[in-house]
């Protein structure tokens, strides 16, 4: 019967006259469009915006989950869009989360939202920030700003859905090099198979300055690509096993031309490097190339040493050579900053406290005649990490006091080890600035520190991010970001489940790149900073970092205390004849030298400062509160925080560090 109808209309419609077969050809077309867009307009979703309470700025990475399961994930705008056919119309209770961010709780303790759910509809909610560091975008992967475009919102990147098919970024290395931002990645997760580039991925981005996008926006890579558009090997060497690049460095070649260059390794299925060495970057070839070889048994090689690689920066001491430093994670190991040494075994320094000879793994150390352990600059030598040196002392090789890399949380007072760091010289605080993450048991925290040399003392750290069921590994400054003269700094690390354990991936966001912004000028940045002096100590002998005017070594830190204005903090003064004696309180007068607590203000972690009053003589100051050959104890001045390290330093500190020998390595 179908088959007759059939036949009987199209007879019918064969009949029709042209000008009423038009009519009805629009007439279908028209209804046509209406369906479409009925049916779009009701397929619309619905957009959810999160915005943080602080700025107004949308949230990455806040998870939304309903009570029946579903889970969304904001985009890098703070975007999450909703498309459940079964629930529009509705009312839709979503739990809200996020780590180092807090939604209000209701009467029940539940932290959430009940949302009026209709196509095409749109709310804005605020979320507390409990971090330090305030969360911006992701910067590699697949979707960063897919939720946006679904919600008719628009991008800030050219490639704001997928970039040359890269789904996951492990761990960057960034640098600039012929007046762009060069960015290298190891392990290059892509689209059509589990296993991707394992011979380094890279990519180009313009500066700000050149006409790139503001870092407050975010970053369009350009990246090297094969033929299928796929992310370049940009290392390949022959052999099993992922190669990877560290350390990338500008160095001026013998003609001073600018030689963009990295250490490499290839490891084994273990994560041993069965070969390493220097690759050179050849702008002919679009490709990394190998210019040396290291010697296998290099002690700089060895297992549970710092090594030539982690992040890099420039330094040169006033009297001193410019050199390149390699943060991995203390800068324990530098060579001068020419590409013919950093080709060179021979041209390798390590900061070790062993002796020629002796390896991480077969420790020999040097001691002076007083058993101090003596820390120097030397060649062929293993520089240990400080894991390696918490492993001595727990082996009872090494005493506590032999560390003079000690770490301590301000808030817990608990030790800190760091694993992967990166550290640069902030204009802002005139200090230099480490961002780290503590040890393997610690990589969803990252740390902020603060520290007058490359070397430290540092002392207190606090933390700025917080993961609880992800791993926040091999944090990046980025320090060619840097606003409001270092105020503003931005960071970077990747963002991953396996190191943490978990089995619960966050969609798009796993193994890949978060960039985060710290302000500076928080109270909550700001640490206790070393004031040097010996333990018993007249006012004119305390110095902080900016007030040194030579460089010395042998120095003591006689305590830690503030020096930059905080909540409850009161000024120190030293003032009187030949600023004899200190003062505390905003009523004093003299040269500021810190800010410290009032005595009466038990502060966790902090310690009394006391005053010893001596007849016709200046006071000293010293946190014992009885002294030899002093009848009388010690009358409180202010709190102030104790020095983790207790022994003379070993390396150079002074005034105005930064601004004389922090050169960029960029070259005309």
């Amino acid at each position: 019967m179908t088959l007759v109808r059939d036949l009987i209309f199209q007879r019918c419609y064969t009949r029709v006259c042209p000008a009423v077969r038009r009519v009805m050809v629009r007439v279908v077309a028209l209804l046509a469009v209406g369906l479409f867009v009925a049916k779009a307009h009701a397929t619309a979703p619905f957009a959810i915006h999160i915005v943080d309470s602080q700025t107004h700025r949308g949230v990455p990475l806040v998870q939304l989950q309903t009570t029946n399961g579903i889970r969304l994930y904001t985009d890098s705008t703070g975007t999450a869009a909703f498309n459940e056919p079964g629930l529009m119309h509705r009312t839709v209770y979503f739990y809200i989360s996020s780590p180092d961010y807090l939604y209000a709780a209701d009467g029940f303790g539940y932290r959430g939202q009940a949302i009026a759910i209709k196509p095409g509809g749109a709310i804005t909610l605020s979320i507390v920030r409990t971090g330090i560091a305030q969360r911006m975008y992701r910067i590699t992967g697949e979707g960063i700003y897919r939720d946006t475009l679904l919600t008719g919102g628009k991008a800030p990147i050219s490639q704001p859905l997928l970039n040359s098919g890269v789904f996951g970024s492990d761990s960057v290395q960034n640098c600039i090099y012929r007046g762009q931002l060069f960015w290298l990645w190891g392990d290059t997760l892509e689209s059509q198979y589990p296993l991707g580039n394992f011979a380094t991925t890279c990519a180009t981005s313009r500066l700000a300055s050149a006409g790139g996008l503001s870092p407050a926006a975010g970053v369009n890579l350009h990246y090297f690509v094969n033929a299928a558009g796929l992310p370049r090997r940009m290392a390949p060497l022959a052999g099993p096993g992922p190669v990877w690049l560290s350390a990338l460095s500008v160095l001026p070649d013998a003609a001073g031309q600018p030689q963009l260059l990295a250490t490499f390794a290839q490891e084994d299925a273990r994560f041993h490097a069965w070969q390493a060495g220097v690759m050179a970057f050849n702008a002919a070839v679009g490709r990394f190339m190998v210019v040396k070889r290291f010697a296998p048994h290099w002690p700089l090689l060895h297992g549970g040493g710092n090594g030539p690689g982690g992040h890099t920066f420039f330094y040169a001491p006033p009297g001193g050579k410019r050199q390149l430093y390699f943060a991995d994670p203390l800068p324990l190991v530098r060579v001068p900053a020419l590409a013919t040494d950093f080709a060179m075994q021979r041209a390798y320094q390590s900061f070790s406290c062993l002796k020629l000879g002796s390896t991480a793994a077969r420790p020999i150390f040097d001691r002076t005649s007083n058993g101090r352990l003596l820390w120097r600059w030397r060649k062929d030598t293993a520089a240990p990490t400080p894991r390696r040196i918490s492993t001595w002392i727990t082996q009872g090789l090494l005493r506590p006091g032999d560390n003079p890399f000690v770490l301590r949380d301000i808030a817990t007072g608990k030790p800190l080890v760091p694993q992967e760091a990166s550290i640069h010289w902030n204009n802002y605080r005139k200090a230099w600035v480490m961002i780290f993450n503590p040890g393997i048991g610690g990589f969803g925290d990252t740390y902020l520190a603060f520290a007058d040399t490359p070397l430290g003392p540092w002392g207190y750290a606090v933390r700025v991010v917080h993961f609880t069921r992800q791993s926040f590994y091999n944090p990046s400054q980025d320090w060619f970001f840097d606003q409001h003269s270092g105020r503003d700094i931005y960071f970077e690390a990747t963002l991953s489940s396996w190191l943490a354990g978990s089995k619960v991936k966050i969609p798009r966001y796993d193994y890949n790149q978060l960039m985060y912004r710290i302000n500076l000028a928080s109270h909550r940045t700001i640490l206790p900073m070393p004031v040097y002096g010996p333990p018993v100590a007249l006012a004119a002998e305390l110095k902080t970092g900016p007030l040194l005017q030579t460089w010395g070594r042998n120095r003591r830190v006689a305590f830690y205390a503030l020096l930059q204005p905080s909540p409850g903090m009161q000024p120190v003064y030293a003032g009187g004849k030949g600023r004899g004696y200190l003062q505390w309180g905003g009523s004093a007068k003299g040269r500021l030298l810190f800010y410290a607590l009032p005595p009466n203000d038990p502060r966790p972690g902090t310690v009394l400062l006391y005053t010893f009053a001596r007849s016709g003589r200046s006071p000293v100051y010293s946190l014992k509160r009885r002294l030899p050959g002093v009848q009388e104890s010690g009358r409180p001045l202010c709190r102030v925080w104790p020095a983790v390290y207790m022994h003379r330093l070993s390396w150079d500190i002074g005034a105005g560090g930064g601004a004389q020998f922090m050169i960029k390595p960029e070259m005309k």
